[in-house]
C-alpha cells in the first residue's frame, strides 16, 4: 500500500525507486561499501527493506534509531543489545549456516550463548570484540560460499560510541564476505562521521558507492497521491492534490503522510494534517537543540530563517541583535554549518533555507 506510513517492505509499494534498487542490486556484486544518503523521509528505509528482501544475500539489519528511542540517547550498551537481537534473530533465519556461526561465536570474548540467542557483554571489562565478532561472521559466510550484508540504518547514531571509521575500514579490508550499507539523514554529519576526506582517517582513499535519493518532481508526487487514493477507493480533487504537493515539496515521506491521514480520518483538513506532522518535525528540532551547547544562537538562526530572513549579513545581525554582542565570523559560519550538516537547512546561492517546508513551519510556529 502506496501511504502505509511504516518503512516499505515490497517493491510494489515502493513508488518510483526503480532506478535507486537497480543500482543497489549492481553495486552490492563489486562494491564494499554503499552509502544510501538523503534528507529525512526521502525513503532510505524503504529503499533499503525491499533492496534487502529481495537479494539472495543474507544480512543482517541494525535500525540505529532503535538504540535513541529504547533508551533516550545512544549509548554503548543499548548498540551491544541491538547487535545482539540482530545476530540472534540472524542465526534464526539462516539455519543452515546458523548453528556453524553459534559454535564459532562461543569462542569469542564477551559473547554468551544460549541456544540460539546471542548476549553481547557490553562492560569495560568483558566488552565483546565486535570486529573478532564480524570475523567470525565473515569466516562462516567464506566457508559456505556466501555473502552477508551489514546494513547501519543512520549510522550517524554510531558517531559517538564507536569508531565507525575503523570499524568500516576494517571490513572493508579484511572482511571480503561481508559488504556494508550504510544510510544518513544528517548527510553533511554522515561524512563527518566517516572523515573520508582526511588522510588520517582509517576509510581515507577507500571507493564509497552513494546513492543519493531526491524530492518528487511535481507530476512525480501528483502521480503518487493520485495511485494512492485511488487504491484505497478514495475519492479526490486535483485542488486536493496541488495543496498537499504545495505544502510539503515533494517529500514522498510527507506525501505518504498526509495520504495516510486523509484516508484514515476520512478528514481533508490541510491545516490540520500541516499541524500534525509539524508536531512530529518539531520533536527533531526540539532534540538536537537540546543536546546542544550552543541552544540559543541556533534556536536564533533558525527562527531568523523560519522569519524570512536568509541571507548570511542578514541572519548574523539578527543573532547579533538578540544576543546584544558582536560574534564573530568563523563562529557564526560554525553554527551555519553545523545546521547544513544536521541536514536542517541549506544554502541556496547566497540564501539560507529549510530543507523540509513543515519543519520550517514547526520552527515558525511551534517552538
Amino acid at each position: 500500500m502506496l501511504f502505509d506510513i511504516a518503512p516499505k517492505t515490497k517493491r510494489e509499494d515502493l513508488y518510483d525507486f526503480e532506478h535507486e534498487l537497480g543500482e543497489l542490486h549492481r553495486s552490492i556484486e563489486h562494491s564494499r561499501l554503499i552509502a544510501i544518503l538523503a534528507p529525512r523521509r526521502y525513503g532510505k528505509s524503504s529503499l533499503l527493506k525491499v533492496f534487502l528482501g529481495e537479494t539472495r544475500h543474507l544480512h543482517i539489519f541494525l535500525d540505529l534509531r532503535k538504540i535513541v528511542i529504547d533508551y533516550g540517547r545512544a549509548s554503548i550498551r543499548a548498540f551491544y543489545e541491538c547487535l545482539s537481537d540482530e545476530l540472534t534473530g540472524f542465526i534464526c533465519k539462516y539455519e543452515n549456516i546458523g548453528d556453524k556461526l553459534v559454535k564459532a561465536l562461543k569462542h569469542v570474548k564477551g559473547v554468551s550463548i544460549s541456544g540460539f540467542s546471542v548476549s553481547l557483554s557490553w562492560s569495560r571489562k568483558s566488552r565483546a570484540n565486535i570486529a573478532t565478532l564480524f570475523e567470525k561472521v565473515n569466516e562462516i559466510a567464506e566457508k559456505h560460499n556466501v555473502k552477508v550484508i551489514l546494513a547501519l540504518d543512520e549510522v550517524q547514531e554510531l558517531r559517538n560510541i564507536i569508531n565507525v571509521p575503523m570499524l568500516l575500514a576494517y571490513i572493508y579490508d579484511n572482511l571480503r564476505n561481508i559488504v556494508t550499507i550504510i544510510t544518513g539523514s544528517e548527510v553533511g554529519l554522515v561524512y563527518d562521521v566517516l572523515k573520508l576526506e582526511d588522510p588520517e582517517s582509517p576509510l581515507y582513499g577507500r571507493v564509497v558507492k552513494e546513492i543519493r535519493l531526491r524530492k518528487l518532481s511535481y507530476t512525480e508526487a501528483y502521480e503518487f497521491l493520485r495511485m494512492g487514493f485511488k487504491q484505497l477507493n478514495v475519492e479526490f480533487s486535483e485542488e486536493l492534490l496541488d495543496k498537499i504537493i504545495s505544502e510539503v515539496d515533494g517529500i514522498i515521506g510527507w506525501l505518504t503522510y498526509y495520504g495516510w491521514f486523509i484516508t484514515q480520518h476520512r478528514a481533508i483538513d490541510i491545516e490540520e494534517i500541516k499541524r500534525k506532522a509539524a508536531t512530529q518535525a518539531a520533536v527533531e528540532i526540539k532534540r538536537f537543540l537540546e543536546r546542544s551547547r550552543s541552544r540559543e544562537r541556533y534556536y536564533n538562526i533558525l527562527k531568523a530563517i523560519s522569519s524570512g530572513i536568509k541571507r548570511w549579513s542578514d541572519i548574523k545581525r539578527f543573532l547579533e541583535a538578540k544576543e546584544g554582542m558582536e560574534i564573530d565570523d568563523s563562529t557564526f559560519n560554525k553554527l551555519l554549518k553545523t545546521l547544513i550538516k544536521f541536514s536542517f537547512v541549506r544554502k541556496a546561492d547566497e540564501n539560507y533555507a529549510f530543507n523540509d517546508p513543515l519543519l520550517e513551519y514547526a520552527v515558525k510556529y511551534l517552538l
